[in-house]
């Protein structure tokens, strides 16, 4: 009788084990938790700089501003091997997937003298003549959160820019692979 009431105990148990198991798989969230994270706006005034990927003597310095409507626009320099390029970025943002997209164009003039004939002796003569080398190319960003942060500027911009080079002075190569480096420095 002993054997029958301990049996029947373990019955109850494991009846209300399956109970209780089945109560609780009806209150629990599907997927894992949720923290109620919320959008990151591409909107608003970004700075940063472009680092070269590689070992290369460059550097850039840019200010963008993504307006709600339009193309956003900023301006940029270039330090390139001693040249300065100075231009501009057209972007545009994309709210749904947190992505900045744009254009990079920037200029460096210089004079350089070219031969252009002989004189009455015969010696080569020179002239003078302005030259803009050009650096151009595409920029694809990612506005984060930085959660560590609060405030404007804890959202970050990050990506690569690929920008090519000519008719360059002192530039042994033509493209440069930079990682962005960037924050948003106000909303609007």
């Amino acid at each position: 009788m002993k054997l029958f009431k301990l049996g029947l105990m373990r019955i109850l148990l494991a009846s209300l084990m399956c109970l209780v198991l089945t109560s609780a798989e009806c209150f629990a969230l599907k997927g894992g938790p949720v923290f109620g994270g919320t959008k990151t706006s591409t909107t608003g005034t970004y700075a940063g700089v472009l680092m070269p990927t590689e070992a290369r003597n460059s550097l850039a310095l840019f200010s963008l501003q993504i307006a709600q409507t339009g193309i956003g626009t900023g301006t940029l320099v270039i330090f390139d091997a001693g040249q300065i390029y100075s231009g501009t970025l057209q972007a545009t943002g994309d709210p749904d997937k947190g992505k900045v997209t744009g254009l990079i164009r920037a200029t460096f003039p210089y004079i350089t003298t070219v031969p252009s004939g002989t004189d009455a002796d015969g010696h080569p003569t020179f002239t003078t003549t302005t030259v803009v080398a050009v650096a151009a190319g595409t920029m694809q960003g990612k506005v984060k959160a930085n959660n560590r942060f609060s405030g404007v500027t804890s959202t970050r911009l990050g990506g690569t820019a690929d920008v090519e080079f000519s008719l360059t002075v002192n530039h042994p190569f033509d493209e440069i692979i930079y990682d962005i480096i960037g924050f948003k420095q106000s909303s609007t």
